[in-house]
């Protein structure tokens, strides 16, 4: 037997059903529990739209939905992705026997509970009791998430967690979460082994490759995703991470694979296509980056998960078509977007960016010019990010064949990959965007040349001349604006910094560029909302209630 909640009258629900009988019934047994204040919808999609907008206490889900492939799963996803889903929501999702398997792996999420049909009024309202048994157990350590005091919230974690106190696994995996967001990843090691040693759960594991990967050791945390995903076939998170893993071990052909398994999953989760429809673009994929923005266009417009690069890509795939009317259509809802919030400067390098290539299709080329020369300009200032050098690498591909000047264009592409061609894989990146081969080589060429310069002044250190070695690479970000020089004269100042004279001068010099120039470099492309695999740690006052 269970206790009735004492402030069950106070709750704030939501239920989500496509069957207005089963619907119905949901509400009446919620009723009959004591909770008055229930609010119905019979899509997810419209559920999704109002927790967009505005916290609710329980949310009861289906897990299918009649006439559409969004499902529960769909909405538990897209919600974490960004971060909208709050601690103190108790999400319990209804199930089919059909389905159990895909809820069992959403249960490794911020799924509170599930019921597998046919089930009782009993059995649901003690789901209920038992999760939010968990939420006031650890009120504590939610306020202060929901305060942004994550440093009391971690020890909380951290002591909840060695006390073995009820739900210390869950206050193991938040406690993990925030310590790697803090960047304090042995703790989050620390928690995971001690979690996998006593019962191996999924989450855990998909935690220690996340710490892999961000120590770096990419292979090790490529080993554990690939057992892990045979264990777990259904388990999308997994994915996720391996896709970022993949991208960074610069393997795009497989990390498209890897997001396309992803969204085969969750087919309709909005942020997953819209990663596998960038890495369709960047590996050359154009048939289905189409198929896949089409849809994110479709049933995300409207949304907050909905991220409008989408109509970017799908613009320049519907350029390669000829599709004027899609083109057309892109831009004016670029531009109406751009209307309320006309500050925004993403949003108008993806509106001009949409306007050149109808101004192109069109032949209007008198116009088309000055619109080229002033996208460079912002472009390569100093507000110029990675993003819009892929966008304008991809733009000058396409139009190409259109411009006459294509003098204009390979110095472009040359200054872009001179000043955004960091790494292997910004070079891998900027490649898959390219559309010509000759803008692939000139990316290629100032990849190369950034590393020469690199070594250069690394073998003044090896010579003994560290002082020289750092100011050369100081001149070298002064005059390509190149994170790499940034990055290679930060840590040459920390390994030699006794033996140079002028060290606390080069180090301010150092915090001024890296304010100045890593705001602008490469972000995975894929990322769209919270770090892959990870939990949400999120209060209410991340939900903006309704005016």
């Amino acid at each position: 037997m269970f206790h009735l909640d004492a402030d069950r009258h106070q709750i704030r629900a939501l239920v989500v059903d496509s069957n207005p009988l089963s619907r119905s019934i949901l509400v009446s047994q919620l009723r009959e529990y004591g909770i008055h204040n229930i609010q119905q919808v019979g899509r997810a999609q419209d559920a999704r739209k109002r927790l967009e907008v505005s916290p609710y206490d329980l949310v009861v889900c289906e897990y299918h939905f009649d006439r559409t492939q969004y499902t529960g799963r769909d909405l538990l996803d897209d919600l974490r992705q960004k971060g909208l889903l709050p601690l103190s929501t108790t999400f319990v999702m209804v199930t089919g026997e059909a389905s159990y398997g895909c809820v069992a792996e959403a249960a490794e999420a911020a799924l509170d509970g599930y019921l597998l049909k046919p089930y009782t009024a009993n059995a649901l309202m003690e789901r209920i009791v038992l999760a939010r048994l968990r939420k006031r157990e650890l009120k504590t350590i939610f306020d202060a998430i929901e305060a942004n005091r994550m440093d009391e919230a971690a020890e909380l974690c951290l002591q909840h967690f060695e006390e073995r106190k009820p739900y210390w696994l869950y206050t193991a995996r938040i406690g993990a979460e925030i310590s790697i967001s803090q960047g304090r990843i042995e703790m989050a090691q620390h928690l995971y082994e001690v979690v996998t040693k006593e019962r191996a759960l999924p989450w855990a594991r998909l935690g220690i490759a996340r710490v892999q990967g961000a120590e770096g050791h990419l292979q090790e945390a490529r080993t554990t995703l690939e057992n892990l995903i045979a264990d777990h076939k259904s388990y999308a998170d997994a994915y996720d991470v391996m896709g970022k893993v993949q991208l960074n071990q610069g393997e795009m052909d497989g990390a498209y694979e890897t997001f396309a398994m992803a969204c085969e999953i969750t087919p309709s989760s909005i942020v997953r296509l819209q990663k596998a429809g960038l890495m369709a673009l960047y590996t050359g994929r154009k048939a289905q980056a189409e198929r896949l923005m089409e849809r994110v266009v479709r049933i995300g417009a409207g949304s907050r998960m909905f991220d409008p690069i989408a109509m970017v890509v799908l613009s320049f795939c519907k350029y390669l078509g000829d599709d004027d009317r899609t083109l057309q259509r892109c831009a004016d809802d670029l531009t109406r977007a751009l209307s309320k919030d006309p500050l925004n400067l993403r949003l108008k390098r993806f509106a001009d960016t949409v306007q050149a290539l109808i101004l192109c299709q069109r032949k209007r080329t008198s116009d088309l010019a000055p619109l080229l020369e002033e996208m460079v300009r912002d472009l390569m200032s100093p507000a110029g990010d990675f993003e819009a050098a892929t966008n304008m690498v991809t733009l000058l591909g396409l139009i190409a064949e259109r411009v006459s000047n294509r003098d204009f264009a390979d110095r472009t592409v040359s200054a872009i990959g001179a000043r955004f061609c960091s790494s292997r894989v910004t070079l891998d990146v900027l490649s898959g965007a390219a559309e010509l081969d000759t803008h692939k080589e000139l990316l290629r060429a100032a990849y190369q040349a950034v590393n020469a310069r690199v070594q250069a002044a690394m073998a003044l250190s090896l010579e003994g001349k560290q002082e020289a070695a750092v100011r050369a690479l100081i001149a070298g970000a002064n005059e390509t604006r190149n994170p790499r020089f940034v990055e290679t004269a930060e840590g040459a100042l920390k390994r030699h910094g006794a033996r140079i004279k002028a060290a606390a001068e080069l180090g301010e010099v150092i915090e001024a560029l890296k304010v100045a120039l890593l705001p602008a470099a490469f972000k995975d492309p894929t990322a769209g909302g919270r770090e892959p695999g990870s939990f949400p740690i999120v209060g209410r006052s991340a939900v903006t209630a309704p005016a």
